[in-house]
């Protein structure tokens, strides 16, 4: 992990509750926990999570964890966005998918006990809670309900995966790009921001997000600027044509 580590850091996670009985920026206290696995966790439970628990500053560029490692505990993404790159045999890389606040990174491999298959990069600046796996596995051992959850989280994500890649090989190279635009925005609650995003990824990133080389990725992008669907100003993407994306998507 290149990030730096913190301990009791409030003014970097400011979402948390008052409460005269436990530390500010605490597993307890946080808002953004009612949205995660950890939402119907009791206070002891939670209390147990947080005796070792870290919060880690990633630059954007920085990787969380890397390729081929074992897990040391779990990653919840707290704030900023990160994206997951599997290294395959021949030295080439391919962007997995994306992670925005409040998802857990690298989640299957940790509890299946295998070395991580993938890199997480943060692509802006990131904090990220992390929990020894020590303690995690203490609770899912007493906890059967959050055993059955955590399996069903990594049910829902394969699922996810599985349904959009098939939905990708159905579609031409523009369908395939057009959907995969739409995947983020509204995977990032982009309609919330004005219809743009700040997001560091390459071109080789949108077309692995959407199942073709870099070369048509970069003439697809092109192709859907001048029709004015899009615009790029450097990483940043503005959303200029909604519905005609969605047309494409669903025709092509």
């Amino acid at each position: 992990m290149d990030g730096k580590s913190y301990k009791q850091k409030p003014d970097i996670c400011p979402w948390y509750l008052d409460d005269p009985t436990v530390s500010e920026n605490h597993c307890y206290t946080c808002l953004k926990r009612n949205l995660s696995l950890f939402a119907e966790l009791s206070r002891i439970e939670l209390l147990k999570l947080d005796e070792n628990r870290n919060t880690l500053f990633f630059n954007k560029g920085e990787s969380v964890f890397k390729q081929g490692l074992k897990p040391a505990g779990l990653f919840a993404l707290s704030s900023g966005k990160v994206k997951n790159i599997h290294l395959n045999e021949s030295g080439g890389t391919h962007l997995i998918n994306l992670n925005k606040p409040v998802d857990f990174l690298g989640f299957s491999d940790f509890i299946s006990d295998q070395l991580h298959s993938y890199s997480c990069i943060a692509i802006e600046n990131c904090s990220v809670c992390f929990i020894p796996a020590e303690d995690l596995y203490g609770v899912l051992k007493s906890n059967p309900a959050l055993s059955f959850k955590s399996l069903q989280y990594i049910s829902n994500e394969f699922r996810a995966y599985r349904t959009r890649k098939s939905n990708l090989l159905g579609k031409n190279m523009r369908g395939r790009m057009a959907d995969t635009l739409l995947y983020i925005y509204h995977f990032f609650n982009v309609q919330k921001q004005a219809d743009f995003l700040d997001l560091d990824l390459t071109r080789e990133d949108y077309g692995s997000l959407a199942q073709m080389n870099t070369a048509n990725s970069i003439r697809t992008l092109s192709e859907f600027s001048k029709r004015r669907l899009i615009r790029f100003e450097g990483h940043v993407l503005y959303y200029l044509n909604v519905k005609g994306l969605q047309q494409i998507s669903l025709t092509e």
